[in-house]
């Protein structure tokens, strides 16, 4: 049992409403606990992510049932895509976070229940609408049926791709406004410092989903269409529901009472539509980019530039995900809960500082070790598929996640600044940047070396949009916030500079080579590590911090 708060002389009515929240709660477990749990339960959801991708290869295959699949499958990814990403992205925290430190019980449940009602009452009707003209929109998506291979018999049997796309485009309707409960029940979880069942849900999702294409593979070898095509369908969409329907019971055991309902209490409103404008915008712009680079790659590229791309990809963001966004999640509910009184107090502001230190820390020790480890991610994807040019464009890659990982932080501390706007604006920018130096950078290369420069394109763009984002931040609360990642990025550049040069003496396909190249990377991210530890004492005491958590995570 935690000792009652004491009123320090002279806080503020919002480090006493936290300290009121807190008193009788049991002391949970430290802001590296947590993130270091996020993050193992992120590393094993993107392992299963490719270990999905294996079995549908080999089981959905790339003919034009797996074409049939994945374009009618596109639809529900757009609207996944504008409510994950865009505009309940970052949203749902800072509207529950604040009340939820003050004991505000009732408005949690009443702006809870408004963003859960309002979510369905948008989402709902849009499922409706795509299951009721699925077959005009079947029209556009439509794929060829030249290209049948095994599937042959089971197409002919649905009458052809045509229709195959309108059976999934209706099974995959449903898809639509589980996003949206999944959404809004992760935000009301975090909210609370809960973080282990929105981590495991996306673990529950591919399990099911392979275990659909395990059983699709069967029943297509027994000559069971009808059964076989139901079952891809409806299991896709019960893999979503594997994504949402679990959060139901930890919620449901926070004692809320959840009821969708139609209302939010007055003034959350704006402030709803203003955070989910900026999520809309910065979706938007990042969308706009990805478009280009597609175009980019098929304009200038060759025949597999775009699979190379997006191998790429996975590989880049897998230290994102498993290392920066993990931190900036278990911080967010703390920073959202004490600057709900609009009040930016000496703690705040050094919370602020030593978060975003520790993000960009995380961030410099995957960009470091992505670099240096590049040429042996080629060689090893080199053993399933050609992969040209991939070291390279990691290595350019590269530079960019430190300001990938700023976006993702400092997005959700200018929205709990009141500073969604700014926000927008340096983020699009950022963006817009990687678009516009794609073309560019890109109009002489030939074949897979563009990729090269879409990796240059993307480390001036999001490089761009952290430093942007950066200066807001420095507006708002003060240069003293950037003191401690400063220095940490300074560090980053030292130790990274001298190692690529060195990295460039070993030969990657020889056995020695990658030995050195590994160690290498081992080398430089554990020397930014301790020397961040060293550099920033004050944010890593933040690691071990259970006053860094708002007090209300116990499991």
């Amino acid at each position: 049992m935690a000792s009652p708060a004491v009123k320090s002389r002279g806080a503020h009515p919002e480090d006493e409403g936290l300290a009121s929240a807190n008193q009788g709660a049991k002391t949970g477990a430290s802001l590296g606990a947590k993130a270091g749990q996020v993050g193992t339960f992120t590393l094993a959801s993107r392992l299963l992510g490719f270990l999905r991708w294996v079995v549908q290869a080999a089981t959905v295959g790339s003919g034009a049932m797996a074409g049939a699949y994945s374009s009618a499958n596109q639809i529900p990814n757009v609207f996944y895509e504008v409510v994950v990403g865009g505009a309940l992205a970052g949203t749902v925290v800072p509207l529950l976070a604040g009340a939820i430190a003050h004991g505000q019980r009732e408005k949690v449940r009443e702006t809870a229940s408004g963003l859960l009602g309002l979510t369905l009452a948008v989402l709902v009707p849009l499922a409706l609408l795509m299951a009721l003209f699925a077959e005009p929109l079947a029209q556009l998506l439509v794929t060829s049926d030249t290209r049948m291979g095994g599937d042959k018999a089971a197409i002919v049997y649905w009458g052809g791709s045509h229709q195959l796309v309108v059976a999934f485009l209706r099974m995959f309707a449903l898809q639509i406004p589980l996003y949206g409960l999944g959404v809004v029940l992760t935000g009301v979880l975090q909210a609370y410092n809960r973080f282990t069942w929105p981590a495991l849900a996306p673990i529950f999702s591919s399990l099911v989903v392979m275990l659909t294409y395990g059983i699709y593979g069967a029943l297509i070898d027994a000559g069971h269409y009808a059964q076989a095509v139901l079952t891809l369908g409806w299991g896709t969409t019960a893999g979503v529901a594997a994504l949402s329907l679990p959060l139901l019971w930890p919620v449901h055991r926070l004692g809320l009472g959840l009821r969708a309902r139609l209302r939010l209490p007055a003034g959350t409103f704006t402030q709803l539509r203003s955070l989910a404008g900026a999520g809309i915008a910065a979706l938007i712009a990042q969308q706009i980019s990805v478009l280009t680079v597609v175009a980019v790659a098929r304009r200038y590229g060759s025949a597999g530039t775009i699979a190379i791309y997006q191998y790429t990809q996975a590989i880049y963001v897998l230290p994102y995900a498993v290392l920066a966004v993990p931190l900036a999640t278990v911080v967010y509910p703390q920073l959202a809960a004490r600057l709900a009184a609009k009040h930016v107090s000496r703690e705040t502001k050094d919370l602020i500082a030593n978060s975003t230190a520790l993000v960009t820390l995380a961030a410099c020790v995957g960009s470091g070790a992505l670099m240096l480890g590049a040429p042996v991610a080629q060689q090893v994807f080199g053993l399933i598929t050609a992969v040209d040019y991939m070291g390279a464009a990691l290595v350019a890659f590269a530079p960019g996640l430190v300001g990938y990982a700023l976006i993702y932080q400092l997005t959700r501390v200018l929205y709990v600044l009141d500073a969604a706007r700014s926000a927008a604006l340096a983020t699009c920018l950022g963006w817009l940047v990687v678009a516009g130096a794609s073309w560019v950078f890109s109009a002489n290369a030939k074949g897979s070396a563009v990729l090269v420069y879409l990796g240059v394109a993307s480390s001036a763009g999001m490089s761009l949009a952290g430093v942007a984002l950066a200066l807001v931040l420095a507006r708002r609360v003060g240069a003293r916030a950037l003191a401690p990642s400063l220095k940490i990025v300074a560090l980053y550049l030292v130790v990274s500079a001298p190692a690529l040069a060195l990295a460039q003496l070993l030969d990657p396909t020889s056995a020695l080579g990658v030995v050195g190249l590994l160690a290498l990377a081992l080398a430089v991210a554990g020397v930014i590590a301790l020397g961040g530890v060293r550099l920033v004492p004050q944010s890593i005491k933040v690691l071990r911090s259970r006053k860094a958590l708002a007090k209300t995570d116990q499991e």
